[in-house]
């Protein structure tokens, strides 16, 4: 069975993906900002040891961030493989990073104190698990650095400094854990706000013509099926003339209920505005569609005479021409049907 949860899930979400592209252009920023950080530090401690390596890194992580800077944003939002690159893109920081105050003196480099940025910057732009694992990284490379032979110099820390960047580290990174989850929950209550109908629950029309959007192009790259289901009341005006419309709004969510009970998961069930509601179906083909369209009227008919229209698209449907061929068929079910059009007692 479907449910709006799991529609939502696989619900394109175009706000937050614009919301990423602004990310993205302030991570380049950012890579660009350690990039420079590292290389002022260099200039300023040219006397100490290493620099000529950490010269070369850092030249090295120049030119691979110029590499990331020439790629859209809006591409890369746009990949399904995100998650990925933009977790390895945060690795990749991180040893740079680590890297970098490996040859600086290990522990005692300030450099180390750039985990801090990489962190942040992945609670405000990552989902929680990929925070958790930078920041589990972010504190590996701590402990590591602790470890490295050049935190043994002239300059001795002690442990307790070790332990308490060590510490500070882990409680950072456990707020930034929980810092995405809360601004995760956050995106997804206002989603579901924008994307979903108050009075049924079901998904209103806006957001069912970002799965519709979202369904073609699979039928485009993957050749899978997809079908529609258009339906309107046959005489929901007069329920609310006769029995007013608090009986007209229990009559909709009676009926988005009995639609969400009879579908499969991965279907959605929209109501698209007054009495109109709509079905989209993956992986079922025009018969299968029809099918459906009868049970939905054997369904609702004890409270309510209904019109349905169906359509199957192929690779070639664009999304109005998707909704125009099952409208055509909705109207002209209604008009060969409209004598039908008495109610039954809402209360029944």
């Amino acid at each position: 069975m479907g449910s709006a949860g799991k529609v939502m899930a696989e619900m394109p979400l175009d706000d937050e993906d614009h919301l990423r592209v602004q990310m993205v252009r302030a991570g380049v920023f950012l890579s660009f900002l350690l990039v420079a950080v590292v290389g002022a530090w260099i200039a300023v401690t040219w006397d100490e040891p290493n620099r000529v390596g950490l010269l070369v890194f850092d030249a090295l992580a120049l030119a691979a961030t110029c590499v990331v800077a020439s790629f859209s944003p809006e591409r890369i939002v746009a990949s399904p493989h995100r998650e990925r690159l933009f977790l390895g893109w945060s690795v990749l920081l991180i040893i740079f990073i680590g890297a970098a105050a490996a040859l600086d003196g290990g522990v005692r480099s300030p450099i180390l104190l750039l985990l801090f940025l990489t962190m942040v910057f992945a609670a405000l732009s990552y989902p929680r698990n990929t925070v958790a694992v930078v920041s589990v990284l972010s504190l590996a490379t701590v402990i590591a650095a602790a470890q490295a032979p050049s935190a043994q110099g002239s300059i001795t820390l002690g442990p307790t400094y070790v332990a308490a960047l060590t510490l500070t580290i882990a409680l950072v990174g456990v707020m930034c854990v929980w810092q995405a989850r809360i601004l995760q929950d956050q995106r997804n209550r206002l989603v579901a706000l924008s994307r979903l109908d108050p009075l049924t629950g079901c998904v209103n029309r806006r957001g069912f013509a970002l799965l519709v959007e979202a369904g073609l192009e699979r039928v485009r790259e993957r050749d899978e099926t997809l079908s529609i289901v258009l339906l309107d009341f046959d005489a929901f005006k007069t329920v609310n003339d006769t029995l007013g419309h608090a009986a007209g709004d229990d009559l909709l969510r009676w009926a988005a209920a009995e639609l969400r009970a009879g579908v499969r998961e991965g279907d959605a069930v929209a109501r698209l505005g007054g009495d109109e509601f709509a079905l989209l179906l993956p992986g079922r083909d025009g018969a299968a569609a029809d099918a459906a369209a009868a049970r939905i009227r054997e369904t609702l008919a004890p409270r309510i005479g209904i019109s349905t229209g169906t359509a199957c698209a192929d690779s070639e449907t664009t999304p109005d021409e998707f909704l125009r061929a099952a409208d055509v068929v909705l109207y002209a079910a209604k008009e060969r049907l409209r004598p039908r059009a008495a109610p039954a007692p809402a209360g029944a």
